[in-house]
Formats: C-alpha cells, sequence, structure tokens
C-alpha cells in the first residue's frame, strides 16, 4: 500500500494512526519504508513527513 503525500509536519506516527495502520506496524504485521528505508516501529513518532517524502506500507511475509 502506498500512503499520499501529505503536507510538512506530519508525523508519520499520526499517519499510520489515521489510516488505522498503526496497530499492524507495531506489532510486526507490517512494515514501513519511507523513501526506501524501512522505520522501525519505536521510530515512528520521530519521522515528520514532508511533501517530497515517498512513504510505502507493506506486509510482512510469515514463513510457516
Amino acid at each position: 500500500m502506498v500512503l499520499e503525500e501529505r503536507p510538512a509536519g506530519v508525523s508519520l506516527r499520526a499517519l499510520l494512526e489515521e489510516r488505522g495502520l498503526l496497530p499492524y506496524v507495531q506489532t510486526g504485521l507490517m512494515a514501513v519504508l519511507v523513501n526506501g528505508r524501512a522505520v522501525s516501529p519505536t521510530e515512528l513518532a520521530f519521522y515528520v513527513v514532508s511533501p517530497k517524502d515517498k512513504i510505502a506500507v507493506v506486509p510482512v511475509a510469515r514463513g510457516g
């Protein structure tokens, strides 16, 4: 899933919470990429999204 660009000053955590994805990211079921780099769930509140950032939230594959 790719999220649309947001105005500057929006924290990544707030954006994920707004979309209902935060619980999945916090439990490790989904991973967050900002500009192609993985962001740890513990770092979500420290990232501020700018209009130039590309954010992707992808499911984490679990083997079985």
